[in-house]
């Protein structure tokens, strides 16, 4: 008999599917790490998608209140959702609690903005996005203030880059025909390069011990280069498994040197 998948394996799988960027992140982080990294990365996507999610906004609204309730569980050491049981247990503090109740707040506010049109509506969007990169961060070792802050560059300019794949899928939020003003790919990009170079500076001991955030900003950076090299075309700059595993291994091993 096959054996028996967790739930939280479940919700792993569907948040993050072998060939995505933070798949090879995750095959990149060291095992005494991984376990976290993982529940973590899962945890902030399932609260991100909550608010894409095409239905109607009390209903997302209902589940998002739902996680709120749930870090107050978590503090009183009362877990009840898959992937916080096992980050509860895993990491050894709650210091992770106050940016998952920031990432929750602020898909909240994203409930009730139903057109993002305009570069004023779509930055904090991706600031309040940032959250997740946070969120990851303050569960590794050598986090604090600066790490966080750090990591939320970084996380800016890894929204704006999904943001800029994303542009032509009219499934999308955010798309280029939405946008009221003259907000280009371009001007996208120039601003999600500034918040990569922004996040990236950092103590060696910190790039070590952080090294999943930062492994995960350096391919989205790479990919937003593939981008650019080709005018804007997701599906030609889409980057390959054998290509993402090369620069997942290449970088990873920049950043434990």
């Amino acid at each position: 008999m096959p054996a028996e998948v967790s739930p939280a394996t479940t919700y792993i799988s569907a948040a993050i599917p072998p060939g995505c960027i933070d798949h090879y992140v995750l095959l990149m982080t060291p095992a005494d790490l991984r376990g976290m990294t993982q529940f973590v990365l899962a945890l902030g996507r399932v609260v991100s998608n909550i608010s894409q999610q095409n239905t109607e906004a009390p209903i997302r609204q209902l589940k998002l209140n739902w996680f709120l309730e749930e870090v107050e569980m978590v503090s009183k050491n009362q877990p009840r959702h898959p992937l916080t049981i096992e980050l509860a247990s895993a990491v050894p503090h709650c210091d992770w609690l106050e940016p998952l109740q920031t990432l929750i707040r602020g898909a909240l506010i994203d409930t009730t903005m139903p057109t993002i049109d305009r570069l004023e509506l779509l930055l904090p969007f991706c600031h309040r996005a940032a959250q997740r990169q946070a969120l990851m961060a303050s569960v590794l070792p050598g986090c604090d203030e600066p790490a966080l802050d750090r990591a939320r560059q970084l996380g800016v300019g890894i929204c704006l880059t999904e943001v800029i794949r994303d542009l032509n899928n009219k499934g999308s939020r955010v798309t280029k025909s939405a946008f009221a003003d003259d907000t280009t790919a371009e001007t996208l990009a120039r601003l999600a390069r500034q918040h990569f170079e922004s996040g990236a500076n950092s103590r060696v001991e910190s790039r070590r011990a952080q090294g999943s955030v930062l492994l995960q900003a350096r391919l989205y950076r790479r990919f937003l280069l593939r981008l650019e090299n080709y005018d804007f075309d997701s599906q030609r700059a889409a980057m390959r498994p054998p290509s993402l595993l090369w620069h997942a291994w290449r970088e990873a091993r920049k950043l434990a040197a």
